[in-house]
């Protein structure tokens, strides 16, 4: 079969996929390098990238929250909690809950601060926890003057709660009142 008049060859379409394939792989490394070594500028073609690269990629950032009222009434922060040591990410503001990032691990969280809150005897005993999460789109956490180039507008403060689970603890027969 001849080739029409006018038409690429055989070789010139592979030289061409080697030239697009190895471009694409340059580019790819150039990104992950920049993001290992944390210089990595947001810029339009980086954004545009990344979504081509990482369709699955999270475009809300989330903190959690833990919350539990007492049998006294009293509300008590759980999580996070002053018991938490580690503290995480840029600025040193993400716990152990934030890390994870499906919240697989927020529950057995919540219910080892209450046992650890318990054992310590302060306040009355937890008797219902509920779980919260604060998210926002993942373009607001760029500083407000890298937000104003890219978009032409200022950086909207916008934050959202949801409330992802309410538990009731449950107490061993002997803290019920019930005979043994």
């Amino acid at each position: 079969m001849r080739t029409p008049v006018g038409a690429p060859g055989p070789r010139r379409i592979r030289g061409m996929a080697w030239l697009f394939i190895g471009a694409y792989v340059l580019t790819t490394l150039w990104f992950t390098c920049g993001s290992m070594i944390g210089n990595a500028e947001p810029g339009l073609v980086a954004y545009l990238f990344t979504w081509d690269m990482f369709p699955y990629h999270y475009t809300e950032s989330v903190r959690r929250v833990a919350v539990g009222r007492s049998t006294s009434g009293r509300i008590v922060r759980l999580v996070p909690s002053k018991l938490e040591q580690y503290r995480g990410g840029v600025h040193d503001d993400l716990t152990r809950a934030d890390l994870e990032r499906r919240g697989v691990y927020f529950r057995p969280l919540a219910e080892r601060m209450v046992r650890l809150q318990e054992g310590s005897g302060d306040a009355a005993p937890v008797v219902e926890v509920r779980l919260y999460e604060q998210y926002w789109p993942a373009k607001f956490n760029w500083s407000p003057e890298r937000y104003a180039a890219l978009f032409g507008r200022a950086r909207p403060e916008r934050r959202y709660w949801r409330l992802r689970e309410r538990v009731t603890v449950a107490r061993g027969p002997s803290e019920q009142g019930a005979a043994p």
